[in-house]
């Protein structure tokens, strides 16, 4: 709720624990309670929000976006230069006025067929056919002297938001003898039910976008285990966060 002093001949004036209020004026003051709530225009629409401050993904989800779509996102405030924004960045609607949020997709084309997967190496055979056969759009990369395997569109278990991410493999330069170790996603995922994940606060980059690194560690068997295996281990630690 929020307190408000009524006025006749201006707007009424918000109150918090910092207003001095001077009763030695004539007449008599009445303060009035209303549910408070807080404006932002998405898209051009104008929407209510009961805190004063919005992660820009609850933003664009009420407003029916996919906030999994790449996104130019602008934060315009009047009398300020508009600010390019992040997904999960924290906006503050305390400003007066009302805040406007301007999404516009990235990666616009016009009309031609999206560029081939890149392979800038091969993995194994059966590393190929495993990617292949499970339908994912993958690519290898290098970056730098790293070598990174990139699942895109991952779907993540219910109970993770967003739903769908790029999982990153780093591929060392011995595999498979040397091990495969961890797991990177882009965006970060979090937990639905505000619960933190342990061992997520590493990161990594990836031709320079910052990866969740997933600290998950466990015993490598070269004549066995591979991208396959490592993706096995990947998806149950994923499930086992949710409890499935």
């Amino acid at each position: 709720m929020k307190l408000l002093l009524e006025r006749e001949d201006e707007a009424d004036l918000e109150i918090d624990d910092k207003h001095f209020v001077d009763l030695d004026e004539p007449g008599i003051e009445r303060f009035v309670s209303r549910k408070a709530a807080w404006k932002l225009k998405v898209q051009g629409k104008t929407y209510e929000f009961a805190t004063p401050t919005v992660v820009i993904r609850d933003a664009v989800v009420r407003a029916n976006l996919n906030p999994d779509t790449p996104w130019h996102i602008y934060f315009l405030v009047q009398g300020r230069e508009k600010q390019e924004m992040a997904i999960n960045d924290v906006i503050d609607l305390r400003t007066p006025g009302i805040e406007k949020l301007r999404l516009t997709q990235r990666d616009v084309g016009n009309g031609e067929a999206p560029p081939a997967p890149r392979r800038n190496f091969a993995l194994l055979p059966v590393d190929e056919v495993h990617l292949k056969e499970s339908g994912y759009r993958w690519e290898t990369i290098v970056d730098g002297q790293s070598r990174w395997l990139v699942v895109h569109d991952y779907q993540l278990p219910e109970g993770y938001s967003p739903q769908r991410v790029n999982l990153a493999l780093l591929i060392t330069a011995g595999y498979p003898q040397a091990m495969l170790d961890m797991f990177y996603l882009y965006p970060a995922a979090s937990l639905t039910n505000g619960k933190k994940i342990p061992a997520t606060e590493g990161t990594a980059t990836v031709e320079g976008v910052i990866y969740q690194r997933w600290s998950r560690h466990r015993s490598w068997n070269p004549s066995v285990d591979n991208v396959v295996s490592q993706l096995a281990m990947a998806d149950g630690c994923l499930h086992k966060e949710v409890g499935q």
